[in-house]
């Protein structure tokens, strides 16, 4: 209503009772209210102008989406583009921790950990979530250098100031990494505890909002691959990393979202291949014992073709449902389960040799199927 028939109304109401004018005034009261709405509501054009992000935020973006594409050559053109436009920036610490962050995917490890404690100690006093989130990060660094008595410790006390981190670490990623690190000390019980822990709290981050497809495809990425660094110990070591993160890569797979499935469906290639060399060379030196050798290499050869088989219980049973990322591991997969089984049964011509036939020294050549059980003590 405009404010000429405002004071037409006005003027009306002077002429009413006393009961009318009550009445017309509240009317009055709400019609001029609606009157003040319209005038000062947000156009359109407005409200897409407050939310624009400022050539700054945009900048920082771009890095961040060149960081996660993994595609190093832009993301340091860009980087040394903010630093060079931005060098007072209120994002030059998160920048840094991105830095570092990439500087340890490209291997570049001891630059990695320097960048990270520069980060460290220009935040510890100003900006207690980047500290906290930096020290989270470095836990992968120290592993790396196999410096695992201190990947521990940095999240042992990341765990202790998870709120000061992210939902996304604070839910899954930091019991994930917890549960890889207990089972690399053999604590099963505390591996399992936070194995659950990295479960339910990824369900708790999915549950807060709608994802969508690529969202969802990085988050399996990035789960599936973040534990999966070289480890420089023995197989099982690598094994064991696998065994826990392994579903999540297949999630991404069956997803079907470039580029993060097919970046899944080679992580998932090169770690088969990684274990699959670890089983043919020898971790250790030769126990000087024969019987014994063969008998640990059996013990790598049957671990391995286990962890092949609960894979495989994760491939899509109906053809229709399979895509080519899917076609192209399980394939792969098969072809790897097949070696193992030659493997195994081609070094022992009965039964693959028991604890019990080896403790008895009883061994392939010197020893027919029917004689087992005459030779057992």
């Amino acid at each position: 209503m405009c404010p000429g028939k405002l004071v037409q109304k006005f003027n009306w109401v002077n002429n009413m009772s006393n009961m009318k004018i009550i009445v017309l005034a509240l009317l009055l009261i709400t019609t001029s209210s609606g009157f003040i709405s319209c005038t000062t509501a947000p156009t359109k054009q407005t409200m897409q102008s407050a939310i624009q992000q400022t050539p700054e935020e945009e900048a920082v973006r771009k890095i961040e989406k060149f960081f996660y594409l993994n595609d190093r050559e832009m993301f340091n053109a860009e980087v040394i583009k903010f630093t060079k436009e931005y060098p007072n920036s209120t994002y030059k610490l998160y920048i840094s921790l991105l830095n570092s962050r990439q500087m340890f995917l490209d291997n570049r490890l001891t630059e990695a950990l320097e960048v990270n404690k520069f980060v460290q100690t220009e935040s510890f006093n100003t900006n207690k979530k980047i500290y906290y989130e930096s020290l989270f990060y470095s836990s992968d660094i120290y592993e790396s250098l196999g410096k695992l008595d201190n990947s521990l410790a940095v999240l042992v006390e990341c765990e202790k100031n998870h709120l000061m981190l992210s939902d996304r670490i604070r839910l899954f990623e930091l019991p994930l990494k917890l549960s890889v690190a207990y089972a690399r000390l053999s604590q099963s019980e505390l591996s399992l505890n936070y194995m659950k822990k990295t479960e339910s709290g990824l369900k708790e981050f999915l549950s807060k909002e709608n994802h969508s497809k690529k969202t969802l495809s990085e988050i399996y990425y990035e789960i599936g691959s973040g534990v999966l660094s070289p480890s420089f110990l023995d197989y099982y070591t690598d094994a064991n990393k696998f065994a826990i993160v392994f579903r999540y890569l297949i999630y991404c797979l069956n997803l079907n979202e470039n580029p993060y499935s097919e970046k899944s469906k080679n992580q998932l290639m090169l770690q088969l291949k990684s274990l699959w060399e670890q089983v043919q060379t020898d971790a250790v030196p030769s126990t000087g014992d024969r019987l014994e050798d063969e008998k640990i290499r059996f013990d790598k050869l049957t671990n391995f073709s286990k962890l092949l088989n609960s894979i495989q219980l994760l491939e899509p049973l109906e053809e229709k449902q399979i895509n080519a990322f899917q076609k192209e591991f399980f394939t792969y997969l098969s072809e790897v389960q097949k070696q193992t089984f030659n493997e195994i049964y081609s070094q022992y011509k009965y039964t693959p040799p028991t604890e019990e036939s080896f403790r008895h020294r009883v061994f392939r050549d010197q020893l027919k199927t029917e004689d087992v059980e005459n030779k057992k003590q």
